[in-house]
């Protein structure tokens, strides 16, 4: 929050809107952007397919955090792009096995696109494929949402903070056969994203057209395209981008809306900011997130923090 309100003050506007809320969690995670940081055309369109395939399984999908932005623009923290999701409303961590069944697709979308389009695959895809197996994991291992395991419990958490690891609580035998569950949503989860993919091709080609041009673009732009309408004439660039679900929200610049508290870079979790400081008393700076993971492509021999979720 203090560096949304920082914001704000050097644009000159007394209030915090969403686009700044959005730019302060962006420098937290990704860093600032690589000015001199050069890609090839091949591998500025190779990021633009990957970024545009998590973007499109999540539009399709109603099961999903909408999509705020997409970038193709390198990071300091190591992503070559990212795509950014994020919760319309306060939400907790309860979750159906639909959304995390799709939360995988969308984890998917940027591997799925970078071979169905482009015929080919990068290790820009790494992050994606860790955090979708950790979800299918603990799909399998502790939440019961396995046809094979039903309502049996295979593992434990052994450590509650930092997002510690867990022990296995079966026989080795089992724990094999569990692998075996978790391959099998990651493959059905893949595919289904595949054909998301080949589906929307022709809606892909257009928005990453535009994105190359722009190199940076709003969901609500995204949704523009898709639905043939100028982009350049979007009025509210922080509208829903859910297929299924067009909610208002007020597009003055004036308005101050309430700060999500989960964030998601495109298989990226960030915690909640810090609340303001009470009057009278110092402002903390806004704590470093825990992030789960970021999909985004990664330039050869960098180790990101934690960046956001996606970019070959």
């Amino acid at each position: 929050m203090n560096e949304a309100a920082l914001r704000a003050v050097r644009k000159g506007r007394k209030l915090v809107t969403q686009e700044d809320l959005l730019a302060a969690f962006e420098l937290v995670i990704a860093g600032t952007e690589k000015k001199g940081s050069v890609l090839t055309e091949f591998e500025k369109k190779l990021v633009a397919y990957h970024e545009v395939g998590h973007a499109m399984v999540a539009y399709k999908q109603k099961n999903t955090e909408p999509v705020q932005k997409i970038t193709i623009v390198p990071h300091t923290q190591g992503s070559l792009g990212y795509t950014l999701l994020m919760p319309e409303e306060d939400k907790t961590e309860l979750r159906t096995r639909d959304e995390l069944m799709a939360k995988i697709m969308v984890s998917m979308g940027g591997r799925a696109a970078e071979e169905v389009v482009m015929n080919t695959m990068t290790n820009g895809a790494s992050q994606d494929i860790q955090d979708a197996t950790n979800v299918a994991r603990n799909m399998v291992a502790m939440f019961g949402m396995s046809d094979e395991f039903g309502m049996m419990a295979l593992a434990s958490r052994r450590n509650q903070y930092l997002d510690g690891g867990y022990g296995m609580d079966c026989a080795q035998d089992t724990a094999a056969r569990m692998d075996q569950a978790v391959k099998d949503i990651l493959d059905q989860c893949y595919q289904q994203a595949v054909e998301v993919i080949k589906a929307s091709r022709e809606d892909m080609d257009k928005v990453v057209a535009y994105l190359l041009e722009k190199e940076t673009i709003t969901g609500a732009e995204m949704v523009a395209i898709i639905e043939g309408r100028d982009p350049e004439l979007v009025e509210n660039p922080y509208a829903s981008t859910r297929a299924e679900d067009k909610a208002f929200r007020p597009s003055s610049p004036e308005t101050i809306e309430a700060p999500a508290k989960k964030v998601h870079m495109i298989s990226q979790k960030i915690e909640s900011p810090e609340e303001p400081a009470q009057e009278g008393q110092p402002e903390n700076p806004v704590s470093d997130p825990s992030p789960s993971g970021g999909d985004a492509p990664q330039e050869s021999g960098s180790t990101p923090s934690e960046p956001p979720k996606d970019t070959p």
